[in-house]
């Protein structure tokens, strides 16, 4: 009886929580960080500036587009079953190259955008998913790649969190930088050689 109020309110909330936060994903790309205000996305998504505000303020929005982002690109590749056969042991360099080379074009598409969204996580007054769950599938999916490369499965949960760390300080710093696509990919490259090397010795 008293349920479906409430389911309804919650899915109202969500329903224009999304809103919100699609709104601001397209000001923030079509204007700037800089340029997109708190109005603006309440006009955006045909909702109050109170409303925009209970949802986050612009550097929240912000660090919610970017998990959001990043969140569809990573179910765009779901880890792999266990019961699926073992990819053949190749490089695990390239390969984890491959598998982070879309979250790095992500940053790539508009590096301004990218470098405030690293600029608010160094503040370290926000929690994104990047460094919580959205971590661990990734590190999931590097260990999948170093044990098929050969490196124990004891060894290669401490070697995917390295190489995830590694990962993350060659995209916060490259994102800073003028630097190619193609020249964080060899930075990860060489990260995963150096660990692997290490763990394999």
């Amino acid at each position: 009886m008293f349920t479906e109020p409430v389911h309804s309110r919650a899915d109202r909330r969500e329903t224009t929580r999304v809103k919100v936060l699609t709104a601001a994903a397209t000001l923030f790309r079509d204007r700037g960080f800089a340029a997109t205000t708190v109005r603006g996305i309440a006009a955006e998504a045909g909702v109050s500036t109170g409303t925009v505000i209970a949802v986050g303020d612009k550097n929240t929005l912000l660090v919610k587009t970017f998990d959001t982002w990043i969140a569809d690109l990573q179910q765009q590749h779901p880890p792999r079953s266990s019961d699926e056969p073992t990819l053949p042991t190749t490089d695990p360099g390239k390969r984890v190259a491959a598998l982070v080379q879309p979250f790095i074009e992500l940053f790539a598409g508009d590096q301004e955008l990218a470098r405030t969204y690293a600029a608010v996580l160094v503040s370290g007054n926000h929690e994104p998913a990047i460094f919580n769950e959205l971590a661990d599938e990734l590190v999931r999916e590097f260990e999948e790649i170093l044990r098929d490369a050969g490196i124990t499965q004891e060894h290669s949960k401490t070697a995917a969190r390295v190489i995830y760390h590694s990962y993350l300080g060659i995209l916060f710093s490259w994102a800073g930088t003028t630097s190619t696509v193609s020249s964080a990919l060899d930075d990860v490259r060489s990260a995963v050689a150096a660990v692997t090397f290490v763990k394999g010795k």
